[in-house]
């Protein structure tokens, strides 16, 4: 509860479990990463990029939903939360960024990578977020 979302860091499991899938031969054909600003998926991110010997984008867009303004809720509560947040995409549920503008931002986000990387020459790409 101390520590901000954004600022949680992979436990050591998650960093294992990250270096095995980096070394998967299906992402053979990786020629991009990007992640959100998330720690955990910059982490995340930056396992995977390295792994190719490729550069770790990060991009704010690439965010998970705004739920700052509850701060930490306890699983139970959370979940509860999460569940009207869902119920009620064109809402906003105790402050939260509402579902459709999540969704509208990162698809957007996305989209602008994708365009960017094919002009580039393309090849697959991960989203870490």
């Amino acid at each position: 509860p101390a520590v901000p979302v954004p600022a949680r860091r992979l436990s050591d499991r998650g960093i294992a479990r990250m270096r095995a899938f980096a070394r998967d031969a299906r992402l053979s054909g990786l020629r991009a990463v990007w992640s959100s600003r998330e720690a955990k998926a910059i982490e995340a991110a930056g396992l995977l990029a390295a792994g190719f010997g490729l550069p770790a984008g990060v991009d704010e867009g690439l965010g998970e939903n705004n739920s700052s303004a509850t701060g930490f809720l306890p699983p139970t509560g959370f979940e509860r939360v999460a569940d009207a947040f869902f119920a009620d995409p064109h809402g906003s549920v105790r402050g939260w960024e509402r579902v459709v503008d999540a969704q509208e931002r990162v698809a957007r986000t996305v989209s602008r990578i994708l365009d960017a990387h094919a002009a580039s020459g393309g090849g697959d790409i991960a989203f870490v977020a």
